[in-house]
């Protein structure tokens, strides 16, 4: 089971698989500086330090050059959907520039990090930005394959791998990249093997003709994570109408907001979603006090997410894809998203009156989609972990102002935990979702934590 609570430290794990023959990426906004200077590629490289002061923890600028060489000059390019300039790159990196006007919307948002003996991959909600890495509440997809995979698992990773790289060329060649074209295809050659992927990689848009609800059954239940609905009324009727498709009991999980219906929903679709019958959740802030750096904006969801679930067993769509027409390519304009689909429960409580993210890191390989570092908000902090019973140990280090007691159910049963610190509670992993408490405390797992 994979740990890492923060993206950043995703890319640090895959250091270990460096030096890296090429860097390929897709995303709709773009930080230039955070991409080389003091983010993903000194991750990349083993070059991310971070110190604490005052509570805050800062990262350390890198010079370039030095980022270069300790990458040992890969090829490095970036597709950039947004085409609003937003900084300058090197001169060794391949910046494309993507021509909406002509072929749609790119919100795919994706990093390949290609090692001398592994491929990494990494599928998310996240733009390549500061903000979306650091500070959002994001969520995204991570596995690895040998370039050379003898195993059937590592085949079928290597496959998913595979078809990321296979969307990438079909960018490269609609914007005339020969570098990339190239870069990319070999890669897709030697990773294809020619089995289903695990995940299921999901390439949808104008001159990809897949959709997301396609590769999603109707089930009992279905969990929509999303910070963006449409706000026109044909746009709203048509969403909810393919997401009621999904199951009889449809709960929208959104930002929250100070409306009545607590959930940051535009009025068209607010009305298209009472009118289906829909539930509705919320998204909470964390305490401003948590953010990793004061200057920016205080974390919001940006994930996306729809889960459906037949019996006990899930399957989710997790990617770029926002609920809307143009990200689920229910109609004319479609963007372009990449999305995948893992067995995986909704990251989000089912409850119209607690509010409880669980947006963080999916690993492929973990079907419970349950992970470490679970960060509570505003003001405790938690520790997850999968034990080899099947039950889910969650260490709890209560705030002085929670009161006596944090009140957790245990199946039929509740538990109190006092306010000492580090304390274990054992959960049955089926109550998981049942986790609240009497001071409405929410508790986030955060691919930006």
């Amino acid at each position: 089971m994979r740990s890492p609570k923060r993206l950043l430290d995703v890319l640090v794990e895959m250091a270990d698989d460096g030096p890296f023959t090429s860097i390929l990426a897709t995303t709709f906004t773009f930080d230039p500086e955070f991409f080389v200077n003091s983010g993903v590629l000194p991750a990349l490289a083993g070059e991310l330090e971070r110190t604490r002061a005052t509570g805050d923890e800062r990262r350390r600028r890198v010079d370039a050059e030095v980022v270069r060489d300790r990458l040992e000059n890969p090829y490095v390019a970036v597709l950039q959907g947004f085409p609003t300039p937003s900084g300058a790159t090197p001169g060794w990196i391949d910046r494309l520039a993507w021509n909406t006007r002509r072929h749609g919307v790119l919100h795919a948002k994706c990093l390949v990090a290609v090692g001398l003996k592994r491929v990494n991959v990494i599928v998310t909600s996240a733009n390549l930005t500061e903000g979306s890495w650091c500070q959002n509440l994001e969520v995204a997809v991570s596995w690895s394959a040998p370039r050379k995979p003898t195993t059937a698992g590592a085949r079928r990773r290597a496959e998913a791998a595979a078809q990321v790289v296979a969307g990438i060329v079909s960018l490269a060649r609609l914007v005339k990249a020969p570098s990339l074209i190239d870069e990319a295809s070999k890669l897709h050659d030697e990773l294809t093997c020619s089995v289903d992927p695990a995940p299921v990689v999901v390439w949808s848009g104008r001159t990809l003709p897949d959709r997301p609800l396609k590769h999603l059954a109707r089930g009992d239940e279905a969990v929509v994570i999303s910070p963006f609905w449409n706000n026109d009324d044909n746009g709203a009727r048509s969403v909810t109408a393919a997401l009621s498709g999904l199951a009889p009991v449809v709960t929208l999980a959104g930002r929250k907001s100070s409306l009545e219906s607590g959930v940051e929903l535009p009025a068209a679709f607010e009305l298209a979603a009472h009118g289906a019958g829909f539930r509705l959740s919320t998204s909470s802030e964390p305490d401003a006090a948590h953010v990793e750096d004061a200057t920016l904006p205080t974390r919001r969801l940006h994930a996306k997410q729809i889960a459906v679930r037949s019996g006990d067993v899930w399957c989710s769509y997790v990617g770029s894809a926002n609920a809307t027409l143009q990200g689920l390519a229910l109609g004319r304009g479609p963007n372009i998203e990449l999305g995948v689909v893992v067995d995986t429960p909704p990251l989000v409580r089912r409850d119209s009156t607690v509010a409880v993210d669980l947006v963080g890191l999916i690993d492929p390989d973990d079907p419970a989609g349950l992970h470490d570092d679970v960060a509570g908000w505003p003001s405790f902090y938690a520790r997850a972990f999968l034990g080899e019973d099947g039950n889910l140990a969650l260490h709890i280090d209560p705030p002085p102002d929670a009161g006596a007691s944090l009140e957790l159910p245990t199946g039929a049963e509740s538990r109190s935990l006092s306010r000492k610190a580090d304390q274990v509670l054992q959960l049955e992993a089926a109550h998981v979702a049942q986790l609240v408490n009497r001071a409405e405390i929410t508790i986030v797992t955060s691919a930006g934590v």
